[in-house]
């Protein structure tokens, strides 16, 4: 009968109390037109923390729990650096929860919320025009860094996402350490032993959140990508590749000990 705030209060009362399917798709659809697409993604993080593996009706509530916009930008930039897009759409959606004006309190924007001074130390390896903070809004320009970044990670890490995402959250050096004080150990033993109990969950959650994407969207053919990533063993310290070196690093250069640091720990991703 029009009254959309009245239905809202209703089905959030219920949520709690066994909402059906059905209502939870309304709930956040109710969300998504009032303004609030951040509410309408927790419902149905919600929904889908407490569901099994879905199958029949609910794949189509789980992929819009698991959404994906900008898809030509996103399959652009993930193609370009050469990683999952699954992997780039886990990090912006735990990052900004598909935001592009998003802001934390450590000054990281936008959708795979970017540091300006990382931003722009990627933009000048990749031979890109360094973006001011304020074009770290526009996912044309973020997304295509955040993608470089992950990519530059990567190589750093070994390709271990579990690794890789630590990283993002907490800076490659951080990672760099507790692989130095933890040693070669089972990937999830390793993530287990972080001292930073959110690193370790964030890597967690966005390791998931990728294979969620791949498993979701088959048509990327990205389940082995996001798979291997989950190296049995962590690399050694010793093994570790290059870091910021750009998109012209060579196989003997990966193979390489890296030397000094090139990025100051003080300015890398949080």
């Amino acid at each position: 009968v029009g009254d959309r705030r009245g239905a809202r209060l209703r089905l959030r009362a219920l949520l709690g109390k066994g909402l059906s399917r059905g209502g939870v798709q309304l709930l956040a659809t109710l969300y998504t037109e009032g303004g609030r697409p951040r509410s309408a993604l927790a419902v149905l993080q919600r929904f889908t923390r407490s569901a099994v593996r879905p199958g029949g009706g609910a794949v189509s509530l789980w992929r819009q729990a698991f959404p994906t916009p900008w898809s030509k930008l996103f399959t652009r930039a993930a193609t370009d650096a050469g990683i999952p897009r699954a992997l780039l759409y886990a990090v912006a959606r735990h990052e900004s929860s598909f935001v592009p004006s998003a802001t934390s309190g450590a000054g990281a924007i936008g959708l795979v919320q970017l540091l300006p001074t990382v931003a722009r130390r990627i933009a000048g390896l990749y031979g890109k025009r360094k973006p001011r903070a304020r074009h770290l809004r526009r996912p044309k320009v973020s997304l295509p860094l955040g993608a470089w970044y992950l990519a530059e990670l990567s190589r750093f890490l070994r390709d271990s996402q579990p690794l890789v995402t630590a990283a993002y959250n907490a800076g490659p050096y951080a990672v760099r350490r507790w692989l130095r004080r933890i040693g070669v150990v089972p990937t999830d033993e390793f993530i287990e032993s972080i001292p930073y109990r959110g690193a370790a969950a964030y890597a967690m959650r966005v390791c998931t959140t990728a294979a969620t994407y791949a498993w979701l969207y088959p048509q990327w053919q990205e389940l082995d990508a996001v798979t291997v990533g989950r190296a049995p063993l962590v690399p050694a310290a010793t093994r570790l590749g290059p870091f910021m070196t750009g998109p012209v690093a060579t196989r003997s250069a990966e193979l390489a000990v890296p030397a000094a640091p090139t990025l100051d720990p003080q300015v890398a991703l949080r």
